[in-house]
């Protein structure tokens, strides 16, 4: 009841703010009923009703400068049915795309609410080995033309862990409220995105806010209420985790290991740890999520505006995480002489998240592991100390944002447009964080982040439109754009407060304690930014004839500031055709065809490298460390200017990595549209990568820094869509799409041909998606069995150690009777190789029933998590995160347990290491991702009271998942393949009510 009264009372202050901007324009109503009466004798009221105005025409009547490249029928895009999603309680874009578009892949590791996801657009442009390579491989997010500017990776240059990037880490696109969307493109191939320049590597996602509109004033209220339900959780306490031990110990422990034996799970008296296991009670839950958004729109054909506001909360069902937005959005178009246009358009949003409370991610954060030789209780009595500990930290995480676009038109001529559009884009996110005594052994800790996202935009663009003889259509354009980058944080932290009551710092050490504020010790403290600038020409020529032939030619000129002066500039060319076989007279008379478009492309563009680092080669930094300590404090915990060991060498003489792609596709509809399918092929190749070649350290750096990698991305796409009944009462469509993506390495920097890092392996001409394993064939239950070499008379080894009974059973595939990194094989695929979604829909009457199915297949996980539960033996009590040992740990982890071998979990040869086909499984699945049934209300009392619509729906979302993974949700890995248990959170089944009313 109290979350019901909340919703209410906050859209009763929601309605009120939207009932007092209609009262306001009473009067602009009225006299947009005189213009509309005086139309006829008023010429000049008839110009702004002759701007054309389009879907894609963000501000509504006043086109944007890409309207005048818009997708022509030469294009790859993929669309999504905003009526649908309107239904779902998403909280951020990504979300929206999965199982509803091609050629996108979205990864989710962690169904935290408002935790940073990422998208990959027809493959991966990069070798994904951190997270931090994770930001350089998405996606544009395009809105209202113009690109936004997302975090920055360079905050990983002071990490240590590779956990988090610092700051919020929070989704930036959950700044959007889906209600304020009119549309969301996917720009797959250059003809659709080549406008965007360098900012369309990755591809595109193009949104298309709601505009103001010409009319009497409307008001619309769109709100939901949901419940998250409480995930289920198999928990365990000290009893089970040491019956599970105790047979390895019986079978292989000598007396050393038995004197180690965990001291909490050696008695089994104490309730601490074998008393009930009911944990759960405290760290899961159900999740209540809400939303409710208004809006007002309306004007004159001389000015017109619309104005939302909108709030949404979302509650996790782990952890007590959660997250808060709150926005504004304000669009208005204005024309005060004829043929000139002024809009402008500002949206405003704030972000509140709680985080979770993970050991892993505070230990990173304070770059400080503490003793892991006792968990916490899985008895829920003790854990609430624990808990109460907890309510004593500090975890504010809070982002804002705010987008500005001032837009002028001019049209002289006849056929010719001037447009000029300037835009700023400007994000902040500030996270605060302290640790009392109590969780950090008897040292508190504060850590304080500021961080700064900028951009500006300014496009000057000149545009001639005519048609010839009624049949020869030409469209040139010619502009510049250029745009201004900012990233900048500010950041430290401290140790050793006297006292948990002052939560702020100041520069000091253990002996200089004077005044209030002066209690800790300074460690680390930062001031760091990146910039960019990118200058742009570019001149776009379109033709038709006739509706039937298509053609055209975009060539841009780029200069970019992270490049030196003699590579700074590139020339991109994109060619783009079609043709539209239905509108020829030979199709004329065939009745089934409706719908038959051929069409290909090729262009190439500039990839932004992200980093002032390049352009003048070798640097010096603030890059402290060795061995991966990049953060070690000097003078007075400033760190000082040195050789950038950890950035490596960078070669002299960097210059722009390209992407070309081929697309030919297919749009065809059959019997009057009532079938309707499209089909890609395309092959995307990313040539002259910048990338780091691993060196030894005695040259002082850990790598080379240099161009020559290559990287190529091929695959299909295809949708089918169906209106299999269509009458009156009642219709059914039906749909299907499928995505499928490989990859190749097709060159690597000095003519390299094999290249090793860490746990992964790249060959030229191989796929780089794949896992690096050895083969497991079982176990060695005697000595007797491990092979001896003849030669030697020396048995099978392990990297030069020996086997015995107890170890794995791994191939040796060189026969020289030692397994090491050569008995390897580059198998199982980390990327689906098909993924895609099914969609059903039925109409009776004002009945709506939407059924949509995701799924994923030929996909491979490591199952990390069950191979470190037997691995048990090298994560006890170390100084290592991989002893950490959360709250959800004291839970069975799901698998299958019979396939496992009982190893020495003590052997040298680290038996249950996870990069071993032991631990390889299928992750192919298929989820019942949403179901929806709405009603549309109409009554003849709405029709009298002015009331347009109302549309009441309730949604289940996450409903099913059917796969034949022995581990937990196979949706929810790490970026990297790896099901690393309870730090990947499945997303939970959620029930929604909503409704959308305007009148």
């Amino acid at each position: 009841m109290k979350h019901i009264y909340l919703i209410l009372h906050r859209g009763m202050y929601l309605f009120a703010a939207v009932c007092l901007v209609t009262t306001s324009t009473q009067a602009q109503s009225t006299l947009y009923k005189k213009a509309k009466d005086t139309v006829a004798v008023n010429a000049d009221s008839l110009a702004f009703s002759r701007v054309s105005s389009s879907k894609r025409d963000t501000m509504g009547y006043i086109p944007n400068n890409e309207l005048f490249f818009k997708t022509s029928p030469n294009g790859a895009v993929s669309s999504v049915n905003m009526m649908e999603v309107k239904k779902m309680p998403y909280t951020s874009i990504d979300q929206m795309l999965i199982g509803r578009v091609t050629g996108v892949d979205v990864r989710t590791p962690s169904a935290e609410p408002g935790k940073r996801n990422s998208v990959f657009i027809r493959g991966t442009s990069s070798l994904l080995l951190s997270n931090r390579d994770i930001f350089y491989a998405q996606p544009a997010y395009v809105v209202d033309g113009v690109p936004l500017i997302l975090d920055h990776a360079f905050a990983y240059d002071i990490q240590r862990f590779d956990f988090n990037r610092m700051g919020t880490e929070t989704n930036l696109l959950s700044f959007l409220d889906v209600n304020d969307i009119e549309s969301v493109e996917v720009l797959k191939d250059f003809a659709a995105s080549a406008k965007y320049g360098p900012n369309a590597a990755n591809g595109v996602i193009n949104i298309v806010t709601k505009a103001p509109r010409v009319g009497p004033m409307k008001v619309s209220v769109n709100a939901y209420a949901g419940l998250s339900l409480r995930p289920s959780v198999d928990a365990v306490n000290g009893k089970y985790e040491s019956d599970f031990r105790l047979p390895f110990y019986q079978k292989y422990a000598d007396e050393t290991q038995w004197r180690n034996f965990p001291r909490y799970l050696a008695d089994s008296s104490q309730a601490r740890y074998f008393g009930p296991a009911n944990w759960d009670d405290l760290y899961v839950r159900n999740g209540f999520t809400d939303g409710i958004q208004a809006a007002v729109s309306g004007g004159t054909p001389y000015a017109n505006f619309r104005f939302s506001i909108g709030q949404m909360s979302q509650q996790g069902v782990y952890d007590k995480t959660g997250i808060r937005r709150y926005d504004v959005n304000f669009g208005i178009n204005i024309q005060p002489v004829r043929n000139l246009v002024f809009s402008t358009y500002v949206a405003i949003a704030n972000l509140n998240r709680k985080r979770n409370e993970f050991i892993r991610d505070r230990a990173g954060d304070e770059d400080y592991l503490f003793s892991y030789d006792a968990p916490v209780s899985p008895n829920k009595f003790y854990l609430q100390q624990y808990y109460a500990d907890l309510d004593n930290t500090i975890n504010r995480n809070k982002n804002n944002s705010a987008r500005i676009i001032a837009n002028v038109k001019y049209s002289f001529l006849s056929h010719l447009s001037w447009n000029t559009r300037f835009a700023i884009d400007y994000g902040q996110n500030f996270r605060d964080f302290f640790v009392p005594t109590a969780l950090g052994e008897g040292n508190s800790y504060v850590s304080n982040f500021d961080g700064l996202n900028k951009r500006l935009l300014l496009d000057n663009s000149l545009h001639y439109e005519n048609t010839f003889s009624g049949k020869h259509h030409l469209d040139v354009s010619l502009g510049q754009y250029s745009q201004w980058d900012k990233w900048r944080y500010d950041y430290g932290r401290a140790y050793k407060g006297s006292s948990d009551f002052v939560k702020i710092y100041q520069p000091g050490d253990d002996n200089n304690k004077p005044g209030r504020f002066g209690n800790f010790r300074l460690m680390f403290n930062t001031k760091d930014f990146t910039q960019s600038r990118l200058a742009s020409f570019y001149t776009n020529v379109g033709y038709n004839y006739d509706g039937k032939y298509f053609v055209t030619l975009y060539v841009r000129r780029d200069g970019t500031s992270y490049l030196g002066a003699e590579n700074r500039w590139l020339v991109s060319p994109t060619v783009s055709a079609s043709w539209k076989v239905s509108n020829e007279h030979f199709a004329s008379g065939i009745d089934w065809l409706s719908n038959l478009n051929v069409r290909g492309s090729w262009g190439r563009v500039g990839r932004l490298m992200m980093d002032e680092i390049y352009k003048s080669g070798a640097i010096y930094n603030v890059d402290a460390g060795w061995n991966g300590v990049p953060n070690m404090s000097t003078y007075n915990a400033f760190p000082a200017i040195n050789a950038a060991y950890t950035t490596g060498y960078i070669t002299p003489g960097i210059s722009w990595p390209v992407v070309e792609q081929l697309n030919g596709g297919i749009d065809i509809g059959l019997f009057h549209d009532r079938v309707r399918a499209s089909l890609d092929v395309y092959s995307k190749t990313d040539k002259n990568l910048v990338f780091k070649i691993p060196t030894i350290e005695e040259e002082g750096f850990n790598g080379i820094v240099k161009n020559g990698m290559d990287i190529r991305n091929y695959g299909y796409e295809l949708s089918i869509a169906a209106d299999v009944i269509r009458n009156k009462k009642f219709q059914w469509t039906t749909g299907i799409n499928v995505y499928t993506n490989q990859n190749k390495l097709m060159a690597l920097p000095d003519g390299l041909t094999d290249l090793v890092i860490g746990n992964r392996r790249f060959l030229v001409g191989k796929p780089v998606d794949r896992y690096w394993l050895l083969i497991n064939e079982g176990i060695y239950n005697a000595d007797a069995e491990v092979p001896v070499n003849p030669a030697t008379g020396k048995k099978l080894s392990y990297l030069g150690v020996p086997l015995h009974k107890g170890d794995p059973k791994w191939k040796d595939l060189d026969g020289n009777f030692d397994i090491n990194d050569k008995d390897r094989v580059m198998t199982g695929r980390m990327v689906a190789a098909a993924q895609g979604g099914f969609t059903n829909t039925f109409h009776y009457e004002e009945w709506e029933l939407n059924i949509l199915l995701n799924y994923a297949f030929g996909r491979k996980v490591i199952n990390q998590v069950l191979a470190d539960r037997f691995d048990f033996a090298n994560r006890e009590g170390i100084d290592d995160p991989k002893a950490i040992k959360e709250i959800s740990w004291w839970s069975k982890v799901p698998g299958d347990y019979n396939k496992i071998p009982a190893y020495n979990p003590w052997s040298a040869v680290y038996a249950y290491q996870p990069n071993q086909t032991l631990f390889l499984e299928n992750g192919s699945y298929v989820k019942l991702r949403a179901l929806t049934l709405a009603y549309n209300l109409h009554t003849p009392w709405m029709k009298r009271s002015g009331v347009d619509h109302l549309r009441i729906y309730a949604t289940g979302n996450n409903l099913l998942t059917w796969t034949n993974y022995k581990g937990g949700d196979p949706e929810a890995v790490s970026y990297f393949g790896y099901d690393e248990g309870y730090y990947n959170w499945s997303a939970p089944r959620t029930f929604t009510l909503g409704f959308n009313f305007q009148f």
